[in-house]
């Protein structure tokens, strides 16, 4: 069930905000559920932030990952082509890794100093499971492979330990890498 998962992530050009009001945000999670069905994908944990957005998925096909991608990025771009916009995938592979990828995913707006509890931001699946209204997360996310952990809320908000902090640093890097991202 792990084997086909991707981490994927989209960044803003420099300077420039993806996001800015409620509305934006809102509507970006509508294209992700309208996402979902057009291209047969599973939804397991998001987060958007400002000048970018990460989401954990699966695709019975690598060319689907891609399509809904690019078709994510141009529908949230106003149906407009995005100047110098970058998103990437990253394989997750396994049950570890894809509860290290959610956690990292989760507890962006933690990290960036946006919130004191990760679980308050509107804005990402850690929500949508701690606060949601009846039925919103079952619209908008798929049921995790082996169940979310009843105290994943307190496990996403613990610090990061040295080692995560390297591999946040060196994914941030990456991101900035047109070598390994794409231009939709």
């Amino acid at each position: 069930m792990f084997d086909t998962m991707h981490h994927a992530f989209h960044k803003a050009s420099p300077g420039r905000a993806i996001f800015r009001r409620a509305g934006e945000y809102a509507r970006f999670e509508e294209l992700l559920g309208d996402g979902k069905k057009l291209f047969g994908m599973m939804l397991f944990a998001y987060c958007l932030m400002p000048n970018h957005w990460h989401l954990v998925i699966k695709s019975r096909r690598r060319e689907d990952v891609k399509g809904f991608l690019r078709w994510l990025t141009f529908r949230s771009a106003g149906g407009r082509r995005p100047a110098y916009e970058l998103y990437a995938t990253r394989a997750v592979n396994g049950e570890e890794h894809f509860y290290r990828t959610c956690r990292y995913v989760e507890r962006n707006p933690l990290t960036a100093g946006l919130v004191t509890s990760a679980e308050t931001w509107r804005w990402s699946s850690l929500w949508v499971l701690a606060q949601s209204p009846p039925g919103f997360q079952a619209i908008v996310l798929d049921p995790w492979p082996e169940g979310v952990p009843a105290d994943w809320a307190r496990t996403v908000n613990l610090p990061f330990s040295q080692l995560e902090h390297d591999y946040a640093w060196l994914r941030s890097k990456a991101i900035d890498s047109p070598s390994v991202s794409e231009r939709p």
